[in-house]
């Protein structure tokens, strides 16, 4: 039972028809973490792994001398968390062994998949790099297919490249933040950006087919020139439960096309009726541009954004010494205390 104990294992041999450890919390009213050694142990189980975690409060396991060969479903992998329990699959620590969520296998350092390849499991900092590596450099969509966060991840300041670009390649799959966070990171317009009509956001473009539901993105920068947000730069797709923390949105003027157009904390544009943000928010955030700016998006039809959205603590500002859009003056549509900047 997680019930926050150590438990200390040496010299075991398990043999069964069914699997070998299992920490759970089940008929646990307040789950704690369990810490668990076990040394110079032999599993020989027919079912699943030799040590499953199914607990919300994970596990903090070191293993020395276990044997596992005779594991029939794994025999790589000492450790597995049960698939009812991957939401907190970044509450386990395994020391001397391998880690894997059940039904998965690893693709890649940082990435899980399921048999069938239609569910990814990103794990790390380097999981993440690869999904902005197969949208971007690889051109796969991932139309179908959902990709799951199963950790938080501090980037610690580093430069974060988006996820799918306005008019060349996107994300067109499902992203689940499964309520996790992605928090210090920087994403800056190259300057081959300058002179065309980019987004710049975690994710560049989302279309109609794209969902990306339950993330929160902290403490991010982003310096973009059109279309410039935390989460989509250019939406059509439905984005629902995400939220944008502690973070700086900045829209500014270097052309015509890059304009410092259109610039909010969850999206840029809403271009169409597809374009949905159900229940997400911003808090404690600065978003600047030039033209359409708002709390939530800079511009969108009202349908855009639903009842339950809401900005708190958003800072909406404009670049009054920047030059004016080819369509419109410096400072239209600064919507200071409205989720939409310009109602399309």
């Amino acid at each position: 039972q997680a019930e926050g104990q150590t438990v200390n294992i040496d010299g075991l041999t398990v043999n069964t028809t069914g699997r070998g450890i299992k920490i759970d919390d089940q008929y646990v009213d307040n789950p704690e973490t369990v810490d668990l050694t076990v040394k110079n142990a032999t599993f020989s189980t027919a079912k699943k792994a030799a040590i499953m975690v199914k607990s919300a409060a994970g596990a903090d396991i070191t293993l020395s001398n276990v044997n596992i060969n005779n594991v029939a479903a794994d025999k790589v992998n000492a450790v597995w968390v049960d698939e009812d329990a991957k939401q907190h699959y970044g509450l386990v620590t395994v020391t001397g062994g391998n880690l894997v969520l059940e039904g998965t296998t690893k693709l890649i350092e940082g990435v899980l998949k399921s048999e069938d390849e239609k569910e990814y499991y990103i794990v790390n900092a380097a999981g993440l790099n690869w999904l902005t590596s197969e949208v971007n450099t690889n051109n796969n969509n991932f139309k179908g297919k959902t990709v799951n966060l199963l950790v938080d991840i501090d980037l610690a300041g580093a430069a974060q490249t988006r996820i799918g670009q306005y008019n060349a390649t996107s994300f067109e799959g499902t992203f689940d933040g499964m309520s996790h966070t992605v928090s210090n990171f920087t994403i800056t317009a190259s300057d081959a950006e300058k002179n065309g009509n980019y987004a710049t956001a975690f994710f560049g473009r989302a279309t109609t087919a794209t969902v990306i539901k339950g993330l929160t993105l902290d403490k991010a920068t982003i310096e973009g020139h059109h279309w410039t947000a935390a989460l989509v730069g250019y939406n059509h797709g439905k984005v629902e439960n995400c939220h944008v923390t502690n973070s700086v949105i900045n829209c500014s003027h270097v052309s015509d096309d890059a304009c410092g157009d259109k610039a909010g904390a969850i999206a840029g544009i809403c271009a169409d009726s597809a374009g949905k943000l159900i229940g997400c928010s911003a808090t404690d955030c600065t978003v600047k541009g030039v033209r359409d700016v708002g709390q939530l998006v800079g511009a969108a039809a009202t349908s855009c954004v639903d009842s339950a959205c809401k900005a708190t603590n958003v800072k909406v500002g404009v670049h009054k010494s920047f030059v004016d859009c080819t369509d419109g003056s410096a400072g239209m549509n600064i919507s200071s205390n409205s989720l939409i900047g310009r109602i399309l």
